[in-house]
């Protein structure tokens, strides 16, 4: 695979860019995930919620031990923070896609802008 040479020079040397430029692969791997649900539910992003909803139901909390819930409680509390780590890391590569793409737009803007001063 050919990497633009910018990105191959971040990756690479890790500069101060690093962060800003890269995204990993897992975090890809997640967000091509959740694109593809929302592919299938025609864009509707209220499929996230069902998402989530069957990823980490809310229950009502007992005021009793029960150590049956005490275990099923403790999958639940792992579940939930591989689910917030998913979400925190594409959600902060989504920001910096945004952030290149408004870059980019902006750029663009300027082009066009200075094409129609000629």
């Amino acid at each position: 695979m050919t990497r633009h040479p910018r990105c191959a020079a971040v990756h690479e040397e890790e500069t101060e860019d690093f962060e800003t430029m890269h995204v990993g692969e897992a975090v890809l791997k997640n967000i091509f995930d959740t694109l593809k649900r929302l592919r299938r539910r025609k864009g509707c992003l209220g499929s996230q919620d069902d998402w989530f909803e069957r990823v980490c139901p809310s229950y009502s909390v007992k005021l009793f031990y029960d150590p049956a819930q005490a275990v099923a409680d403790k999958a639940a509390l792992g579940r939930a923070i591989r689910t917030r780590d998913v979400l925190k890391s594409s959600a902060d590569a989504l920001s910096k896609i945004q952030n290149q793409i408004a870059r980019q737009l902006r750029n663009c803007e300027y082009d066009i802008e200075a094409y129609k001063r000629r």
